[in-house]
C-alpha cells in the first residue's frame, strides 16, 4: 500500500468515527490503550445516560438517591468497572457526598446512587458527577443534574406518617394511643400524633409519624426512622440507625448499633451511643454523656453539656458551646466564636475559628489552626505545627516546638 493509499484509508476511518455519533460525543482514540470516549448525553450512546433527577432525593430512611441511570450500549462494562466521584453540590459541600455506580433494578443496566458520606447536609441543589468507565472503550465524562436534587443527611423523613405501613408491620393509626405492649418479629408503624404506653419490641424497623410518643422502652433490632417533634421517653434500642426529624427529644439512654442522625433543635437529656456517627443538625443540645465509635457532627448553635468520646473526626458549627471533657481519635473542626469550658483531647488536628473561647487544657496530637480573635485561658500542648492567626491569646503555657504565624 503506498503512501497517498495509507492516508485515504485513515481519512474513511476517521471520518467513520466522526458519523458513529455525535461529534461531542468522542474525545481522544488511542490505539495502544483503547478508546477514549466521553459519552454524549443521549441515552444511546456508547454509555448512555439518563437523568432520574426529577424522582430522585437523598433523604431518610437510605439516604441516597439513583440520580443517574445508565445503559451499556456496547455490553462492554459491569458496575466494578466505572467509578463516580461527586465533584460539586450547589447546596453544599460536595466532599459530604459519594457516589457509587450499581446494577439497577429497572430498565437500565446501571444506576449512579449518591448518598450521605458521614454528613449533616441538609439542602436541596444541582449534583454533579464524574465518571470513568475502564474497558476496551475508556469513557471519561462529567454530569450535572436537570433538577435540584433534595439532599438531608441528618433525620426524619420516612416516619409513620408517610407512605403508609410496610406489609405485614404491626400498626397504631393516627391519632391513636395504644396502651399494651407490642411484640412482633416484623416492623412497627406508628402514625402521627399517636401514643404507646407500654413496651415495643420489633424484630424489623420501627417507623414513627410526626408528633409522636413512645412513653414505656422500645426495642428495634432493625432500624429506628421518627419523623418531627418525636418524643422517646423510655430508653431506645435499635441495631441499626436511628433517626430522627427536627424537634425531637429523647428523654431516656439510646443505644444504636449504627448510626445516630438527629435534625435541627434536637435535645438528648440522657446517655447516647451509637456504634457508628453521631450527626445532628443546628440548635442541638445534649445534656449527658455522647458516644460515638464513628465521628460526631453538629450543627450551628450546639450545647454540649456532657462528655463526649468520639472514635472518629469531629466537626461542630459555629457558636457551639461544651462544657464537658471531649475526646476525639481523629481530626476536630470547630466553629466560629465557640466556648470549650472543659478539656478537649484531639489525636488528629484542632481547627478553631475565630473569635473562639478556650477556658480548659487542650491537647492536640497533629497540628492546630487557629482563627483570629481566638483567646486561651489555661494550657496548650500541640505535637505537630500551630498555626496562629491574629490577635489570638494565650494566657497560659504553650508547649509547641513548631509555630507559624498566619497573622
Amino acid at each position: 500500500m503506498n503512501g497517498i493509499t495509507k492516508i485515504a484509508v485513515v481519512a474513511i476511518i476517521a471520518g467513520a468515527l466522526l458519523l458513529a455519533g455525535p461529534v461531542y460525543g468522542f474525545s481522544t482514540v488511542n490505539v495502544d490503550r483503547g478508546v477514549n470516549i466521553g459519552s454524549a448525553d443521549d441515552q444511546n450512546a456508547l454509555l448512555g445516560i439518563v437523568d432520574n433527577s426529577e424522582s430522585a432525593d437523598v433523604t431518610p430512611p437510605d439516604r441516597e438517591g439513583e440520580i443517574f441511570y445508565l445503559n451499556d450500549n456496547g455490553g462492554g462494562y459491569a458496575a466494578g468497572d466505572i467509578d463516580a466521584t461527586v465533584t460539586d453540590f450547589s447546596g453544599g459541600d460536595a466532599d459530604e457526598l459519594e457516589a457509587e455506580v450499581e446494577p439497577s433494578e429497572t430498565e437500565h443496566d446501571f444506576a449512579v446512587v449518591v448518598r450521605c458520606d458521614g454528613s449533616s447536609i441538609n439542602d436541596e441543589g444541582t449534583i454533579s458527577v464524574s465518571l470513568s468507565a475502564a474497558g476496551e472503550a475508556v469513557v471519561s465524562l462529567e454530569r450535572t443534574t436537570d433538577q435540584s436534587v433534595e439532599v438531608n443527611c441528618r433525620g426524619g423523613g420516612g416516619g409513620g406518617g408517610g407512605g403508609g405501613p410496610p406489609a405485614g408491620a404491626t400498626v397504631v393509626e393516627d391519632g391513636e394511643q395504644s396502651n399494651d405492649e407490642i411484640d412482633t418479629d416484623d416492623d412497627v408503624w406508628i402514625g402521627e400524633n399517636a401514643q404507646t404506653n407500654d413496651e415495643v419490641e420489633a424484630g424489623g424497623d420501627v417507623f414513627i409519624g410526626d408528633n409522636s410518643r413512645t412513653n414505656d422502652e422500645l426495642d428495634a433490632d432493625g432500624d429506628l426512622i421518627a419523623g418531627d417533634n418525636y418524643h422517646s421517653n423510655d430508653e431506645l434500642t435499635a441495631g441499626g440507625d436511628v433517626s430522627v426529624g427536627d424537634g425531637a427529644q429523647f428523654n431516656d439512654e439510646v443505644d444504636a448499633g449504627g448510626d445516630v442522625f438527629i435534625g435541627d433543635e434536637g435535645r438528648t437529656n440522657d446517655e447516647l451511643e451509637a456504634g457508628g456517627d453521631l450527626i445532628a443538625g443546628d440548635n442541638y443540645h445534649s445534656n449527658d454523656e455522647l458516644t460515638a465509635d464513628g465521628g460526631v457532627s453538629v450543627g450551628d448553635d450546639a450545647q454540649l453539656n456532657g462528655a463526649v468520646e468520639a472514635g472518629g473526626d469531629v466537626t461542630i458549627g459555629d457558636g457551639a458551646r461544651l462544657d464537658d471533657e471531649f475526646e476525639a481519635g481523629g481530626d476536630v473542626v470547630i466553629g466560629s466564636d465557640a466556648q470549650l469550658n472543659d478539656e478537649l483531647d484531639a489525636e488528629g488536628d484542632l481547627t478553631i475559628g475565630d473569635g473562639s473561647v478556650i477556658n480548659e487544657e487542650i491537647s492536640v496530637g497533629g497540628d492546630l489552626t487557629i482563627g483570629d480573635d481566638v483567646r486561651f485561658n489555661d494550657e496548650v500542648t500541640v505535637d505537630g505545627t500551630m498555626y496562629v492567626g491574629c490577635d489570638v491569646v494565650f494566657n497560659d503555657d504553650v508547649d509547641s516546638d513548631d509555630v507559624e504565624d498566619e497573622c
